[in-house]
């Protein structure tokens, strides 16, 4: 038995997460598919007498209904009247023995996502072994009432798959690791011989989606594991698989030049020199409007408000505070939900690199005072005495204003 005996092809989506350390999964049901196992959920539990199925170990049909449900037999008993078996609609079948028939609706919205295994577990409340028994049992249920394979196709659960072609540096050819998600938005692929990194879309010729390959398919364990996996059986991880949707390159933002404002021949002193030559000291007065407008700017870049700034990386608002427990830096460290970055106010600015000590004792004032103040606060992203943070600084340089 193969997962698509007459060559239906397994759609991935690369748009989607792999997993959840940088975003949750969405939601990727197939609607058509969970409507179709629903129906034959309820037909395999139905409590009517009628009709009465043929006997699943002699397949007669000289049966009969025995008895109807009770507080012990939960579904219709029948009774074979050639062999005297008892047995109710799912005896012989995929479902057969199956237990916690209420967690089965729950289960069959997750057969055509595209999520882990572990993700299906955690939401479900049980262990891997058994989301993997009933993932095999229902996908032998589909291709039992469409030997097609058109409906198991749709499975998706927990299976992984690779891009398939060649590298770009390297003679390397075959599958390519995951690469997460470049800046641009497009996904990257990962050659496991060179390291070599770039996007999926050059592994295919331009206008064609590139080729994909299953490399995991969690029924080969949950057979291993029922004592099924004979020679007569096919090896259920399918060839034929193929992408359903890829990421679009994202345009790239105009970059707007700065303006610069006109030089005046008052701002600049002919008789200062520019250079020190000699005993000839370099004075330069100072310009109040310039100092003002840093200070100003550091002090914003430097601040401990809590409020979420928009992402630097994608610009999404999506952004949230990360908890004090895994702050690692004396600034207030965000979130993005979009593309999974951590960022602070200073993230994108050349103010990046000056958060050691030796640079803190240059700041102005204003960040020496929104220091202090957060220290009088209790705020708790700032880090303990004898650290690295702000708030190791606050007594020198108190003292140095």
């Amino acid at each position: 038995m193969t997962s698509s005996p007459s060559g239906h092809h397994r759609q991935f989506d690369a748009t989607l997460p792999l997993n959840t350390r940088h975003m949750a999964y969405p939601d990727s049901e197939d609607r058509e598919l969970t409507a179709y196992l629903e129906g034959l959920l309820l037909a395999y539990h139905s409590l009517s007498p009628t009709p009465v199925p043929p006997c699943p170990a002699c397949g007669s049909h000289n049966t009969r209904y025995h008895c109807r449900p009770h507080g012990v037999v939960l579904l219709p008993l029948f009774q074979c009247r050639d062999c005297k078996r008892y047995y109710n609609r799912r005896s012989g079948t995929p479902l057969a023995f199956l237990r916690h028939a209420k967690k089965m609706p729950a289960f069959i919205r997750l057969l055509s996502q595209q999520i882990s295994m572990e993700e299906a577990q955690l939401r479900l409340r049980m262990d891997y072994a058994g989301v993997a028994n009933w993932l095999a049992r229902f996908r032998e249920l589909l291709l039992l009432h469409d030997p097609s394979g058109k409906w198991e196709a749709r499975v998706r659960l927990g299976i992984k798959f690779q891009f398939v072609g060649q590298c770009l540096r390297c003679p390397y050819a075959g599958a390519f690791g995951h690469g997460g998600v470049a800046l641009s938005g497009e996904r990257q692929a990962i050659c496991p011989d060179c390291g070599h990194g770039f996007p999926v879309q050059l592994l295919s010729s331009e206008g064609t989606k590139p080729d994909v390959k299953i490399v995991h398919d969690p029924i080969t364990a949950a057979w291993r594991r029922r004592g099924v996996m004979t020679p007569d059986k096919a090896a259920p991880v399918a060839d034929q698989a193929g992408l359903a949707k890829l990421p679009v390159r994202h345009a790239a933002l105009p970059v707007v030049p700065p303006t610069l404002p006109q030089a005046e021949s008052a701002s600049f002193d002919p008789q200062v020199p520019l250079k020190r030559y000699g005993g000839t000291q370099c004075i330069t007065p100072e310009n109040p409007r310039l100092t003002q407008f840093l200070e100003a700017a550091i002090a914003q870049a430097y601040s401990l408000d809590p409020t979420p700034p928009a992402c630097p990386r994608c610009a999404s608002r999506r952004t949230y505070l990360c908890p004090p427990s895994s702050q690692t830096q004396a600034a207030p460290q965000f979130a993005c939900r979009g593309c999974g970055r951590r960022y602070t106010r200073l993230t994108g600015t050349p103010l990046v690199t000056i958060l050691r000590k030796d640079a803190l004792a240059c700041l102005p004032p204003p960040v020496v005072a929104t220091a202090a103040h957060a220290r009088r606060h209790g705020t708790p992203w700032l880090v303990g005495e004898g650290g690295d943070g702000l708030d190791s600084q606050v007594p020198r340089l108190a003292a140095a204003a």
